[in-house]
């Protein structure tokens, strides 16, 4: 039986943001199992991201303004930006008892009104994903007044306990009591809490035992349609060694990318015959100063060009920050759906035990020296302990994946 459901999700194509693409690709298998799908989404200046699938359902898509201050959202480079970066706080902190940083925080009235306006037209699976948490505050206050809807919240990252972004831990302590209070009543007012790990759904069930029967994982995934393995390395004759890395770096990871940058000098110095056919491509934003030699930064790339960049590759890099490596974020996701070996640096969570566990790649850290690196190098480009043929990556396919939310819909009804 189709369903009717409103997606309300801050960031969504065609904005090439974090957290867009988790939602967009449900979203188009939701429409392709024939279920009426509409979102609610900011409006954004971006023409990036997913545009395929952003084509597919823009006509379900309606954007509104978050009156969130433009140059709060900056990174003020300027004395002028400074200053209005400076009033634009000074404002926001006036106007909200909460996170001044959430981006939600100040769209309450308009998202309630277009929100109650799809579900008096019968959309009457209302799923909100998170963060900006605040967009899940909001709609807690009208989910009495509705009882014949299933209201799901989608938990991307932690929300009270995130040392790597959001800005919590620059908040007083009677904003960190606003914000603790607005995830407990989001968790107990919501029929259904998703998370995109185990870890983080254990961690919501032990905080809020009462309500830890709501909480489901819903990892992410791959969409099996942006993957063609037919595609053939362009590099498959050459003898050089090319290392990729896809995407956000995120701030409290880069003592990571430091260490993997150190042991890289130090492989120039005592096996040089092994790096000098290292090349290491990054593509994102990321930009580092006195970088080894060996390390290109390609900036922001089309899609197409990253499928092209990852199947070229010998192995791919993961960077997790110390909190949060626990989720298969999306450059996880891609990676295996190309069946590369994952070189994953951080202080050992669950994503670096399921890599080991399941032959994927190989573990570093902090304590990798060079000549287990170097070790490491030469076992990965010659697939010893990479084993894809026996991985069954059918529960990191978004058709089953969406199938599966689906499936907990029902299960509200």
């Amino acid at each position: 039986m189709s369903k009717k459901i409103l997606i309300i999700s801050y960031t969504f194509p065609p904005s090439n943001k974090i957290g867009g693409r988790r939602w967009v690709k449900f979203a188009k298998y939701f429409v392709k199992n024939n279920n009426d799908v509409r979102v609610i989404t900011s409006k954004n200046k971006y023409m990036s991201g997913w545009l395929k699938d952003y084509d597919y359902l823009k006509t379900r898509i309606t954007e509104m303004s978050f009156n969130y201050p433009f140059y709060l959202g900056i990174n003020p480079k300027n004395l002028g930006q400074k200053i209005l970066y400076r009033l634009h706080l000074i404002w926001s902190k006036l106007n909200t008892s909460g996170n001044f940083y959430d981006k939600a925080i100040h769209g309450e009235k308009e998202l309630i009104k277009k929100t109650r306006s799809f579900i008096n037209k019968g959309y009457n699976n209302v799923i909100v994903t998170v963060a900006p948490f605040h967009l899940a505050t909001h709609i807690s206050k009208i989910i009495s007044d509705y009882p014949q809807c299933n209201f799901i919240v989608d938990f991307r990252d932690p929300w009270i306990n995130n040392r790597s972004a959001y800005g919590f831990h620059s908040l007083s302590k009677n904003r960190q009591l606003f914000e603790k209070f607005s995830e407990q009543k989001v968790i107990e007012d919501f029929n259904c809490i998703i998370t995109v790990s185990e870890y983080l759904s254990d961690e919501l069930r032990l905080r809020y035992p009462k309500n830890a029967y709501k909480v489901h994982t819903i990892n992410n995934g791959y969409d099996p349609e942006e993957i063609d393995l037919n595609i053939k390395p362009s590099h498959i004759t050459s003898d050089l060694i090319n290392i990729v890395l896809v995407g956000t770096l995120y701030d409290n990871a880069i003592k990571y990318f430091n260490h993997f940058n150190t042991l890289l000098e130090q492989l120039k110095e005592s096996d040089s015959d092994i790096y000098d056919k290292l090349i290491v491509n990054i593509y994102g934003s990321f930009n580092m100063r006195n970088a080894s030699n060996c390390i290109r930064f390609n900036g922001h790339i089309d899609y197409t060009k990253i499928n092209n960049a990852i199947i070229n590759s010998d192995a791919c890099l993961l960077f997790l920050s110390d909190d949060i490596n626990f989720s298969f974020n999306t450059k996880f996701c891609e990676y295996i759906a190309r069946k590369k070996p994952i070189l994953i640096f951080s202080n050992n969570g669950p994503t670096a035990q399921y890599i080991l566990k399941n032959n994927l790649g190989v573990p570093l850290s902090l304590k990798t020296k060079v000549e287990e690196f170097s070790h490491i190098i030469s076992e990965v480009i010659n697939k010893k302990n990479i084993n894809y043929d026996k991985f069954d990556d059918r529960h990191f396919q978004i058709p089953n994946l969406s199938n599966d939310i689906l499936n907990l819909l029902n299960s509200l009804d």
